[in-house]
């Protein structure tokens, strides 16, 4: 379970970057999920996106442009990774997005041979980094999602673990009534007893909670605080 959100985080997206990828950016900030963030069109050495306080950086590659492709080819691929493990980005990210079978079926001017050496390069890269410099891959359909992706990455990397709320085995996340507990836990404010006192009240349906839109009677129901209520009455409503 989750403690806090840091009051602000600064995500610097690189200016290169093409236009849209700030045009999302900024849509994704107007969701309550991210309204802690702040955007900082700069210059970045060795990534796309980079999250300082949280030492994050994010790689991003799409398969729709020749970039992943000719960094493949030309050995930038790994050589990212290496750079930010030199500039002691502890947090490392790759997010590709598109279909690396797309990718590879659009390098048309290689043979078979030279096509499977190719291949055969990117799945190397692709062991190495995750298990040399640590660094996660992930995929992505399109830019909209890389960058929700991103931004939860970001988010969820700036939160405190509540180690004593930690649900302890796999077996407890395959009852239904602790994951609603988890799922309300995850709001900020809402602890475990919280959320079994309002879940309790409601004999843990979710859809009769989020129709009540009145503090007082979730609040009467519940035995819950006002904050609380009102916490988990603008997040069902908003």
């Amino acid at each position: 379970m989750l403690k806090k959100e840091q009051e602000n985080l600064e995500i610097c997206i690189d200016d290169r970057e093409p236009k849209k990828l700030f045009t999302i950016a900024n849509k994704w900030l107007k969701n309550k999920n991210f309204n802690h963030f702040t955007i900082n069109k700069t210059r970045l050495k060795t990534c796309d996106l980079l999250c300082e306080k949280t030492s994050i950086g994010i790689e991003i590659k799409r398969y729709d442009s020749n970039d992943a492709k000719e960094s493949i080819v030309d050995g930038r691929f790994p050589n990212q990774i290496i750079k930010m493990d030199k500039s002691n980005v502890k947090n490392k990210h790759y997010i590709f997005v598109g279909s690396v079978g797309d990718m590879f079926d659009t390098i048309k001017k290689y043979n078979y041979r030279s096509l499977n050496q190719i291949i055969m390069s990117y799945y190397g890269a692709m062991g190495s980094i995750q298990t040399k410099y640590k660094c996660s891959v992930n995929f992505a359909p399109n830019d909209n999602h890389c960058v929700l992706l991103a931004f939860f990455i970001f988010k969820h990397s700036a939160l405190e673990p509540r180690s004593e709320m930690l649900i302890k085995t796999p077996r407890n996340l395959v009852d239904d009534k602790m994951r609603k507990v988890a799922s309300l836990c995850c709001l900020k404010g809402i602890g475990e007893i919280t959320a079994k006192k309002v879940l309790d009240g409601y004999d843990y349906k979710i859809n009769v909670i989020k129709n009540i839109t009145d503090v007082e009677i979730l609040k009467k129901e519940t035995g819950i605080g006002n904050k609380q209520a009102e916490t988990i009455i603008k997040f069902f409503n908003q």
